[in-house]
């Protein structure tokens, strides 16, 4: 709950279905957008200097960054982040 907390105060969409596990970055926050289902495991780095979207059912790898928008129903990983497995 605290967790979530934090997040409503720094990300521009998410709700209780949106997990981030630490640590994460990210260069504004207000940038990223998240659908239903957001999974992200650690060490996610989000580079926003752009919109950055995620769109329903979304899990995002360990140590990944994200520099552009990931589709629904998706496993992605690496850095760059890249689709791996649809879901």
């Amino acid at each position: 709950a605290e967790r979530n907390f934090i997040l409503k105060q720094i990300l521009t969409t998410t709700d209780e279905t949106t997990i981030i596990e630490q640590t994460f970055m990210c260069d504004y926050g207000y940038n990223i957008h998240f659908g239903r289902n957001f999974y992200a495991n650690h060490n996610l780095v989000i580079l926003d200097t752009a919109t950055v979207k995620f769109v329903d059912n979304t899990i995002i790898g360990a140590g990944s960054v994200v520099t552009k928008d990931i589709p629904s129903n998706v496993i992605a990983v690496g850095n760059s982040c890249k689709v791996i497995k649809s879901i």
